[in-house]
């Protein structure tokens, strides 16, 4: 054991610390650590994945130059909104490959297409404050749906597809501080 001189304060010594009692100090270093924690935020929620909207996506047009070899000469177009905060963007891409992602004209939002063109995912991400209000967090969602094409042959064996509004579910949302 150490002797009681090694951990009390000198009765003698001229520093301001030395004269404060113990609790004194604890006192002060509790409060600055409570003042240096994150205050909790009242009225701010984690999305769940059950309250989002699905991305909802307007007129996706694709043209192929062959109908048989989609590994070139494929252009996709469409709008894309979020229900969730009203944002928009649009998507506009030549020489598309499956399998591939793209971004759209709002670089947070991403896009791709299967391999064999008939399921679109989407990808979106919320910088702090966009998804929730007074937040520092950013948030990720992911979503993947069948694309109900409607094609008709373009001459000289392209062809023209479209898709008309449909929605993609949100089916995973992660949040970074």
């Amino acid at each position: 054991m150490f002797p009681k001189s090694s951990y009390r304060l000198s009765q003698d010594s001229t520093s301001p610390f030395s004269m404060m009692q113990f609790t004194t100090l604890l006192g002060i270093f509790g409060a600055a650590t409570a003042l240096a924690a994150p205050a909790f935020q009242a009225g701010v929620e984690t999305p769940r994945l059950n309250d989002t909207k699905p991305f909802e996506i307007d007129r996706l047009y694709m043209e192929m130059d062959s109908v048989w070899d989609t590994s070139y000469g494929v252009t996709i177009k469409f709008s894309i909104t979020d229900p969730n905060t009203g944002l928009n963007t649009f998507c506009n891409m030549t020489d598309v490959h499956p399998s591939t992602a793209y971004a759209c004209t709002r670089d947070q939002t991403k896009w791709s297409l299967n391999t064999d063109f008939s399921k679109i995912s989407v990808e979106w991400i919320w910088a702090s404050g966009e998804l929730v209000p007074a937040s520092d967090a950013a948030y990720r969602a992911n979503g993947t749906t069948t694309v109900n094409w409607n094609c008709a042959s373009s001459g000289r064996y392209g062809q023209q597809c479209f898709a008309n509004a449909f929605s993609v579910p949100v089916q995973t949302i992660s949040g970074t501080a």
